[in-house]
């Protein structure tokens, strides 16, 4: 049997909201709907939500319980790596009245100031992400206490009435935005006006086929994070004589490898696409990954042009 080396308490560190304001007032309702595990799909009819486990992660069912008064542990997975120690996977959800004055935002801030006080080093903060109709606030902190350094990372939204959060635990640092990026393609919302396509669907999204290439469209949030090299356009010499500012938004195609294979224009002044179309075309990205694979993207991408005083 493998060993853990962190609790559930260790991950989450409620200390830091000593400084918030409980309201006594408030009763503290148990979760009408725990939520049900079926395969490898967790499912929670009062958030409204249903969330994939991705390949290889296993739920650790035994783990899953009310931490303590308002908040649940909806969900625990591990997954095996080389060490050791297992990744682990935690589904939370805190009952957001327990904390009035506390916005979302506020709310990872806080524990991102405990964890600090604690020896974490924090790498970074306010990465923001959306998925479908919610948006989450981010934390990535490396956590020293152990043997070994694991690097986390704590996304969380509001929603229902409830803080409901995601923590990847993993051994190394570079996996975390693999693993929040997943979150597009795992967790389902209901009730959204408008699914993404290709991002968020009314199913989970199945086992890919290996044989078959991966193409998804992600939002322009998510592509900007994975930029290497950004190519700055050259302002047009007619442009600048115009006084002429502006934005172009354009669509691109993104390969497995990080290449712009194609970019389209969408709108933008006719003296500042040209421009902007040709910067983009040599712009370089880190590979997108699916489930451990590389996927081909579509993505929107935004340059603006602004004179500088001379």
């Amino acid at each position: 049997m493998r060993v853990t080396r962190f609790t559930l308490a260790g991950v989450l560190l409620y200390a830091c909201f000593v400084a918030a304001q409980n309201n006594p007032g408030i009763s503290s309702p148990t979760v009408a709907d725990a939520g049900v595990l079926g395969g490898s799909t967790y499912t929670n009819r009062l958030l409204d939500f249903s969330f994939a486990l991705p390949t290889a992660w296993q739920p650790r069912q035994d783990l899953a319980h009310e931490l303590r008064d308002g908040s649940f542990v909806l969900l625990v997975a591990d997954r095996e790596n080389e060490t050791p120690y297992p990744d682990r996977l935690l589904i939370i959800a805190d009952i957001a009245a327990r904390y009035p004055s506390l916005s979302p935002s506020d709310y990872v801030h806080k524990l991102a100031e405990s964890w600090h006080a604690q020896g974490s080093e924090i790498l970074h903060q306010g990465l923001d992400e959306d998925v479908g109709s919610q948006h989450f606030y981010r934390v990535d902190y490396a956590d020293p206490s152990g043997p070994a350094v694991l690097y986390k990372t704590f996304i969380a939204t509001q929603r229902r009435g409830f803080l409901l959060s995601w923590t990847f635990v993993v051994q190394r640092k570079e996996q975390l935005t693999e693993l929040v990026q997943s979150l597009h393609h795992t967790v389902v919302f209901r009730g959204e006006n408008t699914p993404i396509t290709g991002v968020i669907s009314s199913h989970p999204v199945p086992p890919s086929d290996p044989s078959k290439p991966l193409k998804v469209r992600v939002s322009e949030k998510v592509s900007r994070a994975l930029i290497k090299t950004a190519v700055q356009p050259t302002y047009p010499p007619e442009a600048r004589k115009q006084h002429v500012e502006g934005t172009v938004l354009m669509t691109a195609d993104i390969s497995e490898a990080g290449d712009v294979e194609n970019v389209r224009l969408s709108s933008g002044d006719p003296l500042l696409a040209p421009a902007a179309l040709s910067a983009v075309k040599e712009w370089k990205y880190t590979p997108y990954l699916l489930n451990g694979r590389a996927a081909k993207v579509e993505t929107q991408v935004t340059v603006r042009f602004t004179l500088q005083p001379e």
